[in-house]
């Protein structure tokens, strides 16, 4: 029986899976290049650290590979069915928000169920309940 567990068990070399990892995978990918003189101009958290915006999508699509093997529709795609919405209005018009994901909450990130991920979260969010992301802002998730 220990044989067969351990057998059926994944190997730790194995590269994770976006499909079942997607939120970890994208907060590496978001501390990578927000602190990175070059990559922060493609991508980055936004000053409050509660949601990230793709500045140069012809660039992002060269540098995803570094963390996803999905093309950027597919990347697209992934976001939408962990829940994150690409707002419309203020200074965050055209960023992706998901209110369980923000700089400073990896911890929270570690094994996590899309159904848990998914909690508290609207399928949809019209620009007139769009969150004001400043305002939420806390010590822990602003950037430095």
């Amino acid at each position: 029986p220990v044989f067969i567990a351990t057998f059926l068990s994944p190997m730790p070399s194995e590269p994770p899976s976006a499909r079942f990892e997607f939120p970890s995978m994208l907060y590496g990918m978001l501390e990578d290049c927000t602190f990175d003189d070059d990559l922060c101009q493609i991508v980055s958290w936004q000053p409050h650290g509660l949601a990230f915006k793709v500045h140069d999508r012809e660039a992002f699509e060269r540098i995803l590979p570094r963390w996803f093997k999905e093309k950027y529709e597919s990347f697209r795609c992934l976001l939408e069915q962990w829940g994150f919405v690409k707002l419309s209005r203020g200074k965050d018009r055209g960023c992706w928000y998901q209110c369980n994901f923000g700089h400073g909450r990896k911890v929270k990130l570690h094994n996590i169920g899309k159904q848990e991920f998914l909690k508290d979260m609207p399928e949809y969010l019209s620009p007139r309940d769009e969150p004001n992301l400043y305002a939420m802002a806390t010590a822990e998730s602003k950037i430095a």
